[in-house]
């Protein structure tokens, strides 16, 4: 049996219940500021994302033990579950294959310490602290 259309003004889905991706970076590393031009063309690009520049040293508290190595490194989750974590090139065509692949993706094994990390950014996607303002190296 066919179900009826949805009427217009049902809610949509919020973040939580889709994408978010989140850019762990740092303030001095070059590769990330040039990759902030990157992140921002996506966020315009994919206005159903939940998209967040963490720097790692200016949110020291909000990664707790979880320690970044690799620059830019991106962690992208999908329904509360973590698709991708890792380092990533920063390349806008990469960015975008991995939102994409995100859908389809299974989850992905990671520490617990990513995790939590994974799930206090979904929280703050249902709260709508997403999209902070970004720090530019000037300011």
């Amino acid at each position: 049996m066919r179900q009826p259309p949805a009427p217009a003004s049902a809610p949509q889905p919020g973040p939580s219940a889709g994408l978010l991706a989140a850019c762990l970076c740092a303030g001095w590393c070059r590769v990330c500021e040039a990759y902030q031009a990157i992140w921002e063309q996506a966020e315009a690009e994919w206005p159903d994302v939940a998209f967040r520049w963490v720097d790692i040293e200016d949110e020291a508290e909000l990664l707790g033990d979880l320690d970044i190595e690799d620059f830019p490194s991106l962690l992208i989750v999908r329904d509360g579950e973590v698709r991708f974590f890792g380092p990533a090139l920063p390349h806008a065509d990469t960015l975008r294959r991995l939102l994409r692949s995100a859908a389809d993706a299974p989850p992905v094994p990671v520490e617990a310490v990513v995790t939590r990390l994974a799930c206090e950014l979904v929280q703050e996607a249902q709260l709508g602290f997403v999209n902070p303002p970004h720090r530019s190296a000037a300011g």
